[in-house]
């Protein structure tokens, strides 16, 4: 580590530096010594293929990873040196940050990840300067809006070793910005842009944060399971995309999805990725209720003042069972749902006042206004395959409800005989029953009509069953009358939301949106 300490500081000029840690090395030959760390970058084209910036590169690369491995790197206190002089502490000082310098809880190497262990692609940028990974913490410092951030998470760094005149290492969110200014020139930054996705992947992995077994097969066990987050703090001009996943599944889902996208510097620029995680072996109507008051609530604390069109101009995109959750947000339900449910008008209905309300938040709604485009991918608006029908018709009868929820409904149907349907009696309904052809709400959904102005796009897999299924949804049951694109992919369900033609399509309609919404401007 004293090569590393020794280059750096000798053109910072802290010339005489022994020891950095706990690691002592031979210290190398060193360059004939500028006066500064900034006369050295003024002579460096943008390639690191001089003596002069590779040396730049390999010595902040050693210096900050053992600063790393040796605990004298802390996110808010700064790089700690010792000197023959005594310690130093170089100041961090965060650039372009979305995050608050406070909720940076944690600094790691992007070498502590096996990128491919968890992604498909490992997209990085060369350039100047030390890519990290930065996990996030709850400072306090959010308010109401601090429950649209999931903690932990990732953040994209990369740190640049600056004078101004005096020594200080720079933190920039590389998620957003890819030039650095260095010697008095603009110069490309280094970016791992797949690392921190990857380390939320190991993180999720080891933290047993991958629990959606539990929610699926019980899924009132946890009350504040369905939840949209974010994955970064809200950015002032950019367009809210929300990611909703399938069936016993989570957020993780779609990490190779947001590495794909996060690859093209346009999305960066132009959206802020988000997600609602859902109990899916839970109340359908429940997860949609939930995903559309959740979304009014993050608009009103994101732009209370109401002076942010872009906040208020979203793109959803559902996948296999998060189809038919995202659809409930761009459809008015008029009486169509109530009716299917039961042949008794609602005001006619002996509730109690709180059953009232929950069954009123989950059958009568409008469209969430600030969905413009919404995408479809595998959804099963018409049921699944035969196969698929039976094996999720047993994993139905496995989910259960406490006895309090199996209470009221049996209580529903108690106090007003012959009111719900037949086919909705047995038991209480969870969103596997959507994957049944003759489910008794598929039909009043599928009448249902969209919003005015929502753009509806579907994204369909084949290749099996002669191309008629993605061996889980079949075509027709994909498809969605009056919607505005039909993208047919051979593709198996399990990838339809990574595929990479998938994905592609995606970009694509994102990109469509971006521009009819004004994003970056």
């Amino acid at each position: 580590m004293r090569t590393a300490v020794l280059f750096l500081l000798a053109v910072l000029p802290l010339i005489g530096c022994q020891a950095v840690g706990h690691r002592h090395v031979t210290a190398p030959t060193p360059p004939p010594p500028p006066s500064d760390l900034d006369t050295v970058l003024a002579h460096c084209p943008d390639q690191a293929d001089t003596p002069a910036t590779s040396a730049y590169q390999r010595s902040l690369t050693r210096l900050v990873n053992d600063a790393l491995a040796s605990g004298r790197l802390h996110p808010q206190h700064g790089l700690t040196v010792d000197t023959p002089s005594g310690r130093v502490t170089i100041p961090v000082r965060y650039v372009g940050m979305t995050w608050y310098p406070e909720e940076v809880g944690e600094l790691h190497a992007t070498s502590e990840v096996r990128v491919k262990e968890y992604l498909k692609s490992h997209h990085t940028c060369p350039g100047w300067g030390v890519p990290l990974i930065g996990i996030s913490r709850d400072a306090g410092l959010r308010g109401e809006a601090g429950r649209f951030s999931s903690l932990p998470r990732p953040i994209t760094l990369t740190a640049v070793l600056q004078t101004d005149p005096t020594p200080v290492l720079e933190l920039h969110d590389a998620s957003h910005a890819d030039t650095v200014t260095l010697g008095g020139q603009v110069r490309p930054l280094a970016r791992d842009l797949s690392a921190p996705l990857a380390y939320a992947g190991k993180l999720a992995k080891q933290m047993g944060d991958r629990r959606y077994l539990a929610p699926f097969l019980n899924p009132a066990r946890d009350p504040d399971y369905n939840r949209l987050t974010g994955f970064e703090p809200y950015r002032p001009g950019t367009l809210p995309v929300v990611f909703v996943h399938g069936a016993k599944s989570d957020n993780v889902t779609w990490l190779d999805t947001l590495n794909e996208l996060r690859a093209d510097p346009t999305f960066n620029k132009s959206f802020q990725a988000m997600f609602f995680r859902y109990a899916t072996g839970g109340e359908y109507l429940e997860a949609a209720a939930d995903l559309r008051e959740q979304g009014e609530q993050f608009v009103r604390v994101s732009d209370p003042a109401g002076a942010d069109p872009a906040v208020r101009a979203w793109a959803v995109i559902g996948y296999s069972l998060g189809g038919p959750v995202a659809r409930l947000c761009v459809t008015s339900s008029g009486d169509r749902l109530w009716d299917a449910f039961s042949c008794t008008p609602f005001d006619q209905m002996v509730l109690t006042a709180r059953t009232r309300e929950s069954l009123r938040r989950q059958f009568f709604y409008e469209p969430l206004p600030y969905v413009k485009t919404v995408t479809f991918i595998a959804g099963p608006f018409d049921g699944g395959t035969p196969a698929s029908n039976l094996l999720f018709r047993l994993g139905s009868r496995l989910i259960r409800y406490p006895d309090e929820v199996e209470r009221a409904y049996k209580q529903i149907q108690d106090d007003n005989p012959g009111a719900i349907r037949r086919d909705a009696r047995r038991r209480v309904p969870n969103s596997l029953d959507l994957l049944r052809p003759d489910n008794w709400l598929l039909d009043a959904v599928r009448e249902m009509p969209f919003g005015d102005g929502v753009r509806v796009h579907t994204i369909i897999g084949d290749g099996w069953m002669f191309g008629l299924s993605d061996r889980v949804v079949p075509v027709r049951s994909a498809r969605v009358p009056g919607a505005d694109t039909e993208t047919v992919i051979r593709m198996p369900h399990k990838d339809g939301q990574k595929h990479p033609a998938s994905v592609r399509r995606q970009r694509e309609i994102l990109a469509e949106h971006a521009a009819t919404h004004g994003a970056g401007r």
